[in-house]
């Protein structure tokens, strides 16, 4: 069985179709401190390439665009492949995505979701 994981992050890239029934999308996570000024950082950056099918997958594609703050459920897995370039096995580990939704954070700024990766300097828990 696969450790469940939800992530709460930025979309990094919009949704973009896998085949016939999948989507794929890359999110990024970090902690947000303050430090040494009283000014907030991202720490411990993490980017995260998330996988989704059927109707979850149709959900991404209608809801959320790069930029977002989203929530999203699922299970960490391995992807292995064989590279084209010299033929040696490679591998990541991705997040099936099982649900994903929009954060309360993200709705209240109503900004465009272009302007939400670099609108965010104050602390979204406050």
């Amino acid at each position: 069985m696969n450790p469940e994981i939800t992530l709460v992050g930025r979309l990094g890239t919009d949704p973009e179709k896998i085949g016939d029934k999948g989507v794929r999308f890359r999110v990024v996570t970090s902690d947000r401190v303050k430090n040494a000024n009283g000014e907030w950082v991202d720490k411990d950056t993490s980017w995260w390439t998330v996988k989704m099918w059927n109707k979850a997958a149709e959900q991404a594609m209608s809801t959320v665009k790069k930029g977002q703050e989203v929530i999203i459920r699922g299970t960490i897995y391995q992807d292995t492949w064989t590279d084209k370039t010299d033929g040696s096995t490679r591998s990541s580990y991705d997040v099936r995505g099982e649900s994903i939704g929009v954060t309360s954070y993200s709705l209240s700024k109503n900004v465009s979701p272009a302007m939400a990766m670099t609108a965010s300097t104050e602390d979204p828990w406050k």
